[in-house]
């Protein structure tokens, strides 16, 4: 069954950073660089400074503050994602602002200071027990579940999960905690769609995403068009940036009110997620908010020692095997007797069950493979084709059709080629591996378009819809391939010290 990818097709190319919309727990200016005097603003400042909006657009931001901003020594890095933070009152109420500097223009995102603010000792002291719990963690599992443990204590979310893409951007809860009454979504799957391209690049610049309430009413920006740059003001690196309509009606089909999502970026790669559910609003401040980015950025660095150990340990299992085979192509004497030897590197190397030579008109195999008039119509179908000297497929039934016949020892393929016209190949098989999928809702009915189709809706339900994979074998590594790329190397140079009659 094939699953239909609205990530690409429609959700992934919607512009959200030009939404020009906020959300209403809080209030947004622009500011021209030059002068400070106010250009644009969200129609809620109506409240806050108690005066219509054409009596505020034109006027020095500092005579609505009770304190004036020095804000000339902001950086000049007009491509700078960072947001200041600034403590300030406006009519005796204290408010922060997190201050954006653009190349002509000023972003400044206002919301209500908390009263209760703890010192620094009391923020490090709480901060270094979390730290402590999740460095006893030494193994992937214990890692992830005391990570959404103490993320719970922290944030006081009803549910925090920990959500991981695939190659594919299909993200799977692997760590929960719930305490929200609802369902569980631990190992469940969710499309791409629920969280398109366009989204996941606003992680690269933003390390979180929060929605006090999914029941709120947008704010608009008055004027609409930025004065300054004559187009919408990139909402990109904004806080108060509101959500497409259908991220609301989302979040409310999942019986969520209050949502919040920390990116885990390992490299510069989006892994995943740390996403906080909570059944009513919920409006964590800018300290609180801030403690859990830097809460994830220490799980980040526990995790990528783990997944680098795992990379390790991995090429060491693969070097291993390598340099045996690079071993017996300097001492035997045929080409068979090297690469199909009788401890079976080779079937190790790649992680297979079956090996086929195809060298000189003759075949030579090792271990279970499909019989030798199939193998043969493999070679004419490389040969047909234009594909890379070193090929792998986990669903060979998808190219080359009589394949599913004997999907049980060969689902999946990995082709090095010799020589192309004489029709020497190197193949080695791995068995299906059948696995069910539990999507979290039907996938193929994530998005959901009006007669008209241009309007759309979210799925309505997320119970458990089963996908049953089959004709699949397991992924092949980059660590695989590069030593197919070597084993290759190493054919040639065996080759070279015995030219073929």
């Amino acid at each position: 069954m094939i699953v239909r990818n609205y990530d690409t097709e429609f959700c992934g190319k919607i512009p959200i950073h030009h939404i020009n919309l906020i959300q209403p727990h809080g209030y947004l200016l622009v500011l021209d660089r030059s002068n400070q005097h106010i250009v644009q603003l969200s129609e809620n400042i109506k409240t806050l400074f108690g005066q219509e909006l054409d009596d505020v657009i034109g006027t020095d931001f500092n005579i609505w503050v009770d304190e004036p901003l020095d804000l000339t020594k902001l950086t000049t890095n007009a491509d700078s994602h960072q947001k200041t933070p600034f403590f300030l009152s406006i009519n005796q109420q204290s408010y922060l602002a997190l201050i954006q500097a653009k190349e002509k223009y000023l972003i400044i995102e206002l919301t209500t200071a908390s009263d209760d603010r703890k010192n620094f000792l009391e923020t490090y002291q709480t901060l270094t027990y979390y730290f402590a719990a999740i460095e006893e963690a030494n193994d992937m599992p214990s890692l992830l579940h005391s990570t959404v443990e103490q993320f719970k204590l922290i944030s006081g979310f009803d549910r925090v999960m920990i959500y991981q893409f695939d190659e594919s951007w299909n993200g799977k809860v692997v760590a929960e905690v719930n305490y929200t009454g609802k369902t569980d979504y631990i190992g469940q799957q969710f499309p791409p769609s629920d969280i398109p391209k366009t989204a996941r690049d606003l992680y690269q610049r933003n390390p979180y995403r929060l929605i006090p309430t999914s029941r709120y009413e947008p704010i608009k920006l008055y004027p609409i068009i930025n004065p300054i740059t004559f187009s919408f003001v990139d909402l990109s690196d904004c806080h108060l940036r509101s959500v497409p309509q259908v991220h609301l009606e989302y979040l409310q089909n999942m019986e969520v009110d209050a949502s919040m999502s920390v990116r885990i970026l390992v490299g510069n790669h989006l892994w995943g997620l740390i996403s906080f559910h909570h059944n009513t609003p919920k409006y964590p401040d800018f300290e609180l908010c801030s403690q859990l980015q830097l809460l994830t950025e220490f799980f980040t660095r526990q995790l990528t020692n783990l997944l680098n150990k795992e990379r390790f340990d991995f090429s060491q299992q693969i070097s291993e095997h390598k340099n045996a085979l690079l071993n017996n192509l300097y001492e035997k004497e045929s080409l068979d007797e090297a690469l199909l030897d009788q401890h079976e590197h080779l079937l190790k190397l790649f992680a297979c069950e079956g090996a086929a030579l195809v060298f000189q008109n003759k075949l030579y195999f090792l271990g279970k493979v499909p019989d030798d008039e199939h193998i043969q119509n493999f070679v004419f179908w490389l040969q047909e084709k234009n594909v890379d000297r070193v090929f792998t497929v986990n669903n060979l039934s998808d190219l080359f059709e009589e394949a599913e016949e004997f999907a049980p020892i060969a689902s999946g393929m990995l082709v090095i080629e010799i020589d192309k016209e004489d029709g020497n190949y190197l193949l080695c098989f791995r068995p299906e591996h059948p696995y069910t999928i539990n999507w979290g809702g039907n996938p193929n009915e994530a998005l959901q378009f009006e007669t008209d189709k241009k309007n759309y809706h979210p799925r309505n339900s997320f119970a458990i819809w089963r996908q049953q994979v089959k004709h699949t074998s397991l992924a092949w590594r980059e660590e695989e391939l590069q030593a197919a790329s070597d084993l290759r190397h190493y054919i040639f140079e065996y080759l070279r010290r015995h030219p073929l009659d």
